[in-house]
């Protein structure tokens, strides 16, 4: 887990948001199929949007998995 802090809860969702944009392509159709550890990325983006939805300036957030392709 990494261990971060932020000056206010807006400052988090900012950062927060550029996470999930970063791995908006793993809801696409057809990358579903094309990733080994696809699950662990749709994880890795629950975990996010939960904090998302309640920031706080201390939050602890998991490493970023990296996707396997076929």
């Amino acid at each position: 887990m990494i261990n971060l802090n932020f000056s206010s809860s807006q400052e988090c969702k900012e950062y927060l948001k550029t996470l999930l944009e970063k791995t908006d392509y793993i809801c696409l159709d057809d990358v579903k199929n094309e990733l080994e550890n696809y699950q662990d990325l749709v994880n890795y983006r629950l975990y996010i949007r939960t904090i998302f939805f309640e920031p706080g300036c201390i939050i602890k957030i998991p490493e970023e998995p990296t996707p396997i392709w076929k």
